[in-house]
Parts: C-alpha cells; structure tokens; sequence
C-alpha cells in the first residue's frame, strides 16, 4: 500500500483542529526508500582475518632462488613518531640449528633435539609441539599451502596444523645416506640433495608429495651440496667444481664439470635468470641461464671475509666481518657500510634489510642506507648463547630466533610519545 506524507498549513490565529488545510502526498510503492541493510560480505576483512584465511608458501631463505628475499608490504616506519616495536617474545627451553617456517596461524621452530614447536604467529601464545624420537632437526624445511615440511637427516615428516597437529613420515633416506641440504620446493615435489660419507657419493631427489614417490639423479662421486635453489625448470647444487642440475619437469638429473671451484660450502642463489655462485677464493660468479656451456663468468664482486649473500632486482648484499656492503648486478659497489661488528644478512625485501649482529637484530631502510633500528635479544636468566641464527618476515612482521630458543617478533606500528 503506498505511503502517505501528510502536512498541516496552519495560521497564526488558533483554529478548531478539524478546520485546518492539508495537502496529502501519496509516494508509490516502487518509490519507497529501502531500508539500510549492512552487507556482510562487503565488510573489509581484518588484517588478521586475511593471514588466517590465506594458504601461504614459505622457503628457507625467502624463495626458490634462496636469495634471502621475502615479498612483504613491510616498510621502515616514516617520521620520529613511529618505530619498530616489540609484538611478543616467547623463551623455547631447546637448542635450535634450523630457520623459522610460518604458515598462516603459526611460526614454526624445529630443535636439534628432535621437538617442532608451534607459537602463534599473532600474540606469541606457545600451542603445542611434537617430539620425534632419536630424530635431529638442522636442516630447514618448508611450507606448502599451510602444509609443514620438515626434515631431519634421515627423514622427512610431513605436518597439518590447521584442526590440530597431524603427522606422518613421508621418506627416509636409507642406510648409510643423509639427507645434505635444507628442503627446496618446485610444483609437488620436495628437493633436496643426499650424500653417503662412506661411500662419497651425492644426488639429488625429487620426492611427490602427494604419491611419495621418490626420483633421484645418477650418483656423483665426491659429491655433498648443502644448498639446492631453483630456476626455472631446474634446481641446482654446488660442490667444489661440480655442479648438479636437476630438470624438475621431466626429474632428469645431470652433473656438469665448472671452470671454478666453489669449495665445500659456498653461498648458491639464483636471480634474474642467473645462477650465482662463491668461489674459494672469495669472490662472487655468476652463470647465465639457460646455460649454453656451464662456464662461470666472474662479477667482480669480492670480500676476504664474506659471511651472508642475499639480494633483489639488480641489488647484491654482501654480509662481512666488518659491516656490509651493497653491489649492483655488474659488480658496481654503490654503498658500504663499515661496522666494529660482524653483520650477517638474514633477510631483505624491497625497503629493508634485517641483520643480526650476534644477538642484536638490526632494521636497515633501503631508502635511505644510513638509517636503521636495533635491539638487543638477550635473557638474564640463561647462560646459554643467545646468538640469532634466524630472521624472517612475513606480512608486516619480522621473526626472530635465537640458538637458545628465544622466539621474537617484531612490527613497525610504535608510536613514540614524545613530552
């Protein structure tokens, strides 16, 4: 039925009320105002809602390429009223080896003494852990889809926090053979390399993760390569003068001779379709991929007492005994930062650079070189080394853990009040 709008016109002299004028509007139905209704779905998700309801990948060393570079909207706080602040700190009584894993509800710690715990990635909140007896955790795994990945030196387990902890053994190693390097991730297979000190011989191996089926690379004498990083359609492994090459479209492996010698344990990562390598000597190489020839062609960057590689875009950073140091791609230093300390790069993205110094974290803004934030991590209560052998950033936050078990976590939302 349509409603009615009704106005009185009334004079100034008092009138008996029935003798008053009207005018009657009648408004039709289909020109009703509706009634406000709040649209649910069209809220903005929080910030939290968002982390929970995503499927998040996380690598050790940031991504594939193992470059130390994280995607994260995370800046250095602009302007003398804000800062990094403090979001939790939690004490783990372990002793840990291994990088932190994040997924969408937890930060992950995996110990040297066979625990995996899992902290809440929001308030810090210990929830739970798992015990792996005889088991060792010094490798870094990884995530996938909120799946956790975690490897000792002769497994592999496989975990769902989502509805509780599950887990399950997905491979082992065999006897005799060890898992070398932490895990890599292309597709559905999990990468990694094996070597037999008895025998002296290495591969690489491309587990399915979702039929467990395991493909490894012909064995190669006197082979043992810690790092693995991908690029493109091959993961790739060092080791003195041999280079390992797995295609993981088609899990065909192949071993090519270099024309440098990388030593036992040098720093791999692959960027802007080139593989980069150190020598023994010190000194950064770099192959262009695809490769036509596997020769290493050198960048000209350098550094006695290089201790950490990471970089993005065009930027390489140099961790060194005394400071830190800033390339571009050609070998171009373009800043360098000298410290009465060591500085080891954890971890970088496109406007900071996070690194540890022992146990103090340091946040350095890319905007502007010499600007950075520290803090001390220590606990008076232990006697124990509180070195920091992690840092990581996911979303807006960085974490932290020492070898003594001190989980950190730190966001750029302090406001200083200044009086």
């Amino acid at each position: 039925m349509p409603e009615k709008i009704i106005i009185d016109i009334d004079d100034i002299h008092e009138e008996p009320k029935d003798s008053r004028e009207r005018i009657i509007v009648e408004i039709p139905e289909d020109m009703k105002k509706p009634e406000p209704k709040i649209e649910i779905e069209a809220l903005e998700e929080s910030y939290e809602a968002r982390i929970r309801n995503s499927k998040p990948d996380f690598y050790y060393k940031g991504n594939i390429g193992l470059c130390s570079y994280y995607e994260s909207p995370l800046r250095f706080p602009e302007g003398i009223d804000r800062s990094f602040g403090l979001k939790f700190r939690i004490q783990i009584n372990d002793e840990f080896l291994s990088s932190l894993l994040v997924n969408n509800l937890h930060v992950i710690a995996a110990s040297r003494n066979g625990s995996v715990y899992f902290a809440d990635r929001f308030d810090g909140v210990f929830c739970d852990k798992i015990n792996f007896p005889g088991e060792t955790f010094e490798k870094t795994g990884t995530v996938h889809s909120n799946t956790v990945f975690v490897n000792s030196p002769a497994k592999i387990f496989r975990i769902n926090d989502q509805n509780g902890l599950m887990n399950e053994e997905i491979y082992a190693s065999g006897q005799g053979t060890y898992i070398w390097s932490s895990l890599n991730r292309k597709g559905n297979h999990l990468i990694f390399t094996e070597h037999s000190p008895s025998e002296r011989m290495g591969r690489i191996t491309a587990l399915d993760i979702n039929t467990g089926k395991a493909i490894s690379s012909p064995q190669i004498p006197d082979f043992a390569g810690e790092q693995i990083c991908c690029q493109g359609s091959y993961a790739f492994s060092v080791y003195r003068n041999k280079l390992a090459v797995m295609n993981t479209d088609t899990l065909a492996g192949a071993v090519h001779e270099l024309n440098i010698d990388c030593g036992e344990a040098p720093f791999v990562f692959s960027m802007n379709n080139r593989l980069y390598a150190t020598t023994l000597s010190n000194e950064l190489f770099y192959l262009d991929l695809p490769a036509a020839n596997y020769i290493f062609r050198n960048t000209g960057i350098r550094n006695t007492f290089m201790n950490s590689v990471a970089g993005f875009a065009d930027n390489i950073f140099i961790g060194t005994q005394e400071g830190w140091k800033c390339y571009k791609s050609s070998g171009l230093e373009i800043f360098s930062f000298d410290d009465e300390y060591e500085n080891r790069i954890e971890a970088v993205n496109r406007s900071l650079l996070i690194i540890s110094q022992k146990n103090k974290i340091v946040f350095g803004n890319l905007n502007r070189f010499q600007e950075a934030e520290s803090f001390v991590i220590s606990a008076a209560e232990t006697m124990f080394n509180t070195e920091i052998i992690s840092a990581v950033i996911s979303h807006n936050d960085i974490y932290t853990l020492t070898s003594n078990g001190i989980l950190s976590a730190f966001t750029n939302d302090k406001m200083n009040i200044h009086i």
